[in-house]
């Protein structure tokens, strides 16, 4: 679901190239696909607990909306303009590598071995995912060239 985003960023970028009014847009519908959720799991709503009570909670729902939300999106569509969905997404699940290093380093939380094979199995993936992806753009590459000095020898 996460890596389909950036398959429709990426069209979406080519004929509409305004990635903040596009980011916004991505959050509203966002927030409406929340809101229909929580209607559907939810057996009784009690509405009062939507309501921010206090600055800290203002601050912090405000804090975490802009830059958790706005600031990743708006990179990720950068990442997604310059390199493709493909590159962006890969680098996805080192989010969840640095998360584990927070938590071992901030909060002393223990780490499993699990979590180490997985951290090494999805830092491999990346590398062989980059690497096979650098061949592509090399065969391509070469293709163009040959492609050109054909097209140059013909009157």
């Amino acid at each position: 679901m996460w890596a389909s985003w950036f398959l429709i960023q990426a069209k979406i970028g080519k004929s509409y190239p305004f990635q903040y009014s596009s980011t916004a847009i991505l959050s509203f519908f966002g927030a409406i696909q929340s809101v229909i959720l929580t209607l559907l799991t939810e057996r009784s709503i009690n509405m009062s607990m939507w309501v921010l009570k206090g600055k800290l909670e203002i601050l912090s729902v405000t804090y975490s909306g802009a830059v958790g939300s706005g600031l990743c999106y708006v990179g990720m569509s950068w990442s997604v303009k310059q390199k493709g969905p493909l590159f962006t997404s890969a680098f996805t699940p080192l989010i969840q590598i640095f998360v584990a290093m927070i938590d071992f380093t901030a909060l002393h939380e223990l780490i499993y071995l699990g979590s180490v094979v997985g951290s090494v199995l999805v830092i491999v993936g990346m590398y062989v995912l980059l690497w096979g992806k650098s061949n592509d753009a090399k065969e391509i590459g070469v293709k163009q060239t040959q492609a050109a000095e054909e097209g140059a020898d013909v009157p």
